[in-house]
């Protein structure tokens, strides 16, 4: 590709080498600056989720959610379907209030329209005494849960992200 005449690189393949980085760093920058913007919305997209699970707020809580959401929890039934998360959630929420421990921030990965989250968070729960509530299986029932999450996220026809399926596997107690 590059030739040297009497110890210099030939003028017209240094000027071809300048131009082609000049054109990757145009078009290199504008997607890890596009990345880096996902990643962002993301990650304030678990800040909003935490706050409504620390306000029991199930709307807030769904909002975050793909219309066809997956949940897979470790010891329970699947849940399919935003309706079926929302009857999933009802008890859950009602039964107890919810503080998270943010133990390892989500790690994001972005593969276009779609990432991954992976996380680690200690939930603690504090039953409310009137609660007569039956939870389903795979709902959090312990008062101190410290677990690892795996997300799919998918970005909306909108733009914004949602979170596709949503999995976790308990660690052992601290």
């Amino acid at each position: 590709m590059f030739s040297i005449k009497n110890n210099h690189l030939d003028i017209t393949h240094f000027k071809n080498l300048a131009i082609l980085l000049l054109g990757a760093t145009f078009v290199i920058n504008p997607l890890v600056a596009a990345e880096q913007q996902d990643i962002k919305e993301i990650e304030a997209l678990y800040l909003n989720w935490k706050v409504a699970v620390e306000a029991s707020d199930i709307d807030a809580y769904l909002s975050n959610l793909h219309d066809d959401i997956r949940l897979r929890p470790p010891a329970g039934d699947s849940v399919n379907g935003i309706d079926n998360y929302r009857r999933f959630l009802g008890p859950v929420f009602s039964s107890a209030n919810y503080q998270i421990q943010v133990d390892n921030p989500p790690m994001v990965t972005v593969f276009g329209g779609t990432a991954i989250a992976e996380y680690d968070y200690t939930i603690q729960r504090s039953v409310v005494k009137s609660a007569t509530v039956k939870l389903e299986r795979g709902a959090i029932s312990k008062n101190i849960s410290p677990s690892s999450y795996v997300d799919f996220l998918r970005k909306r026809e909108d733009g914004t992200w949602s979170v596709y399926l949503h999995t976790w596997r308990a660690q052992p107690s601290k």
